[in-house]
């Protein structure tokens, strides 16, 4: 079962730098951390609040699609555990 994540509204194209998919990608919140997504990511909630100065809208979106989970090359990308 998919959960949701904080971003930050709007997101943009690029692509996966292990296996080269196309993505979408946002701004994860509040850490701001990129967050690849095989599809466009699905809007569950607007979250409602605006992070100043920057004028950005918070909203939840669906973690089902989130590319870490489909990447043949995911393990590349992972930090050692410490």
């Amino acid at each position: 079962m998919a959960g949701t994540i904080l971003v930050l509204e709007g997101s943009w194209r690029g692509h996966c730098r292990g296996c080269l998919a196309k993505l979408w990608w946002m701004t994860s919140f509040p850490n701001r951390k990129a967050i690849p997504f095989d599809a466009e990511p699905v809007v569950v909630e607007d979250g409602g609040r605006v992070v100043e100065p920057e004028g950005f809208r918070i909203v939840a979106v669906s973690t089902e699609g989130v590319h870490w989970a489909t990447c043949p090359k995911a393990a590349a990308f992972r930090k050692p555990k410490q």
